[in-house]
């Protein structure tokens, strides 16, 4: 089961949003909206960001409102929350609806920072445009049913494949902290962030994806030293017939 974030203004598309929530339970995953959250003791924006963290997918959907802004950067909520997800780098499903879609007058309010905030969701993404509740339902559907096939598992990683782990995390794609306590999904996280950024095919079945890392990997040059909490992390974590010898520690991999 996935944990997914919808994110949206909420009195235009609230019908949006009720449909979003059928659809990801329908599929057996969790749905997360702030309103279902009851009281946080955060503020609400805050708790919004940590709900995606903790989310393995984050929905977007947008019409003709930019919606209620931040005082300290002027930034909607819906794009602070977009922004977030690509800094944690969560997948995202945008929805957007239709120029020739028929809406509400008092639903309508063009500006700017919608118009940015709408072609910056089309940058450089694939993105669905809608009409109304039913295609948006069908469309989200689809989407993400493509999205949970290509999913990988925390059970297709192997935290065996050492060598591949700690290439990750020098060349910055999994934190230092993934050496102290081993996670697949996190493995999973530093492999699709590596993938991004080098142009693997991401439609690609995970497998596929991880040999065609574990390759490119291994044809890079470095000049990493190991160090003696990745020595300590071999040890624990695969049996070794002898300790390595003659390899000094890097005191900065802490």
């Amino acid at each position: 089961m996935a944990g997914v974030f919808i994110s949206s203004t909420t009195n235009d598309l609230r019908e949006y949003r009720d449909a979003a929530v059928a659809v990801v339970r329908k599929l057996g995953h969790h749905p997360i909206r702030m309103e279902d959250l009851g009281a946080v003791a955060e503020e609400t924006l805050s708790a919004a960001l940590k709900q995606i963290d903790d989310a393995d997918l984050v929905i977007v959907i947008v019409a003709r409102r930019y919606g209620q802004t931040r005082e300290d950067t002027g930034v909607s909520m819906v794009e602070t929350e977009f922004e977030h997800a690509l800094d944690a780098s969560k997948p995202i499903l945008a929805f957007l609806l239709d120029d020739s879609a028929e809406w509400p007058t008092e639903q309508i309010k063009s500006e700017p920072r919608l118009l940015r905030f709408r072609d910056r969701l089309t940058r450089d993404r694939i993105v669905s445009f809608f009409s109304s509740v039913p295609d948006f339902t069908s469309k989200l559907e689809t989407s993400l049913r493509g999205w949970a096939a290509r999913r990988p598992s925390a059970s297709d990683a192997t935290l065996v494949d050492l060598p591949l782990a700690w290439r990750l995390v020098v060349a910055s794609f999994a934190e230092h902290e993934f050496l102290r306590r081993p996670d697949p999904t996190a493995f999973v996280t530093a492999i699709e962030k590596w993938g991004e950024a080098n142009k693997i095919d991401q439609d690609a079945p995970w497998p596929s994806r991880l040999e065609q890392a574990r390759r490119a990997l291994d044809n890079a040059q470095s000049g990493h030293k190991a160090s003696a909490l990745w020595l300590a992390w071999m040890e624990a974590t695969r049996p070794m017939k002898a300790a390595p010898t003659g390899i000094p520690p890097d005191e900065n991999i802490t």
